[in-house]
């Protein structure tokens, strides 16, 4: 039972030709395409502390190397350190491992913020590399210029009479190929280990394990101080045809309500396997699912048979019906199912939203996979935003991955 449950089971195409399951795809109103996460646009929406909840820009978020001021972690189990009061001075401490700034070289300070971190020593030389780099984009941005305002003796008619020969000397010193001015590194051999370093005592108290020394690589075996707390980032996913955004979270870190949603599951109706189905070579064999409908718009459903494509035969070949909007009241009465119309074999029980049919398909020797490829259109007011009637027919194409036989 606990197989049929599993989402994997029933795929839906997406617009780039990939399957995945409707909770994982997207569906764009204004194109009336489904989107999956691999031809969706992901973009940062905000930068914040998960710890404090502070919102940070990202020009500043850049400048702080991603990282909170405030708040800070245990450079040996990660967890969040909490500030403590000892007369006229604060300390860190960690309620897990029992860590505290008294281990490390800082012991105390007036204040909880601020607390030093390990620097790293290159950063001068850093800079003057980027500094550099940045050199050599000018130098080539400039040659581009150049090339497509190219014109004869352009220094000969210039005067200084708007101005034009100081600007001709900027471009001329732009041309120029600037020199290199961080220092050159030398690669350095690294020294054989001793014949002690499998055997030398380790003192477990004051020597950190790999994943701590990964998160604080500056710290190169001196003395353990509070790693600052690295930032996080709400995304906010876009269409890649028409750049109108998809999924997109309040700005406050605090709240978890969707400013923007366009799951395809709150448009497209969804497909789902009651029972288990067991195949037989030869035999007709009944496939029961179930379709849903969670948008808060009425849907007019089609169910065509792909033959073509599936390794199954389906005999069953359109079924056409419709179901009522999604009510979030309807699902805390019990409601009997409806009565269904004697000898109708396709349509076995409605209840709200949902419909239960019965499909029937027959298996061959030659098959492959036990996969039924389905053809599946909908119509609704919410389908697209830019058709004048507002209820044009979507088609998109399912697989259902059966039992084995």
């Amino acid at each position: 039972m606990a197989s049929i449950l599993q989402l994997d089971r029933v795929l839906y195409e997406c617009s780039c030709n990939e399957w995945a399951s409707l909770c994982r795809l997207f569906y764009c109103r204004h194109c009336s395409i489904l989107r999956c996460p691999s031809c969706t646009a992901n973009e940062i929406d905000c930068t914040f502390c998960g710890t404090c909840l502070e919102n940070v820009p990202v020009g500043e978020a850049r400048i702080r190397k991603n990282r909170c001021i405030n708040c800070y972690q245990c450079p040996v189990c990660s967890s969040t350190l909490s500030a403590h009061n000892s007369g006229d001075a604060i300390f860190l401490s960690c309620v897990v491992c029992k860590w505290s700034t008294f281990e490390s070289d800082l012991h105390q300070q007036p204040t909880a913020g601020n607390w030093k971190v390990h620097e790293n020593i290159f950063d001068t030389e850093l800079n003057a590399v980027v500094e550099q780099m940045k050199q050599y984009e000018l130098n080539e941005k400039a040659q581009r210029d150049i090339l497509k305002r190219r014109s004869n003796a352009v220094g000969s008619r210039l005067t200084d009479r708007f101005g034009l020969q100081q600007m001709y000397q900027k471009r001329k010193l732009a041309f120029e190929k600037p020199t290199w001015l961080a220092p050159e590194r030398i690669p350095v051999q690294v020294d054989e280990l001793g014949d002690d370093v499998l055997t030398a005592p380790v003192n477990l108290s004051k020597t950190l394990g790999l994943y701590s020394r990964i998160r604080q690589p500056l710290a190169k075996g001196l003395i353990a101080r509070p790693v600052r707390m690295p930032l996080r980032g709400r995304r906010v996913l876009r269409c890649t045809q028409c750049t109108h955004n998809l999924s997109k979270l309040e700005y406050s870190p605090s709240s978890v309500v969707f400013k923007i949603q366009y799951f395809a599951r709150t448009y497209v109706p969804e497909l789902r396997l009651s029972y288990e189905t067991k195949l037989a070579v030869g035999y007709s064999c009944p496939v029961w699912i179930t379709v849903n409908n969670e948008s808060v718009a009425r849907t007019e459903v089609v169910l065509l048979a792909d033959n073509e494509e599936s390794s199954l035969e389906c005999e069953t070949a359109v079924i056409e019906f419709s179901l009522p909007p999604h009510d979030d009241n309807g699902d805390h009465n019990n409601q009997p199912i409806s009565s269904i119309t004697p000898g109708d074999d396709v349509v076995v029980s409605r209840r709200r939203n949902r419909v239960g049919l019965k499909l029937n398909v027959k298996v061959d020797k030659s098959r492959e996979s036990n996969t039924l490829h389905l053809i599946l259109k909908w119509k609704n007011e919410l389908t697209s935003m830019t058709s004048d009637n507002g209820q044009d027919w979507r088609e998109t194409r399912v697989k259902i991955q059966l039992g084995k036989s």
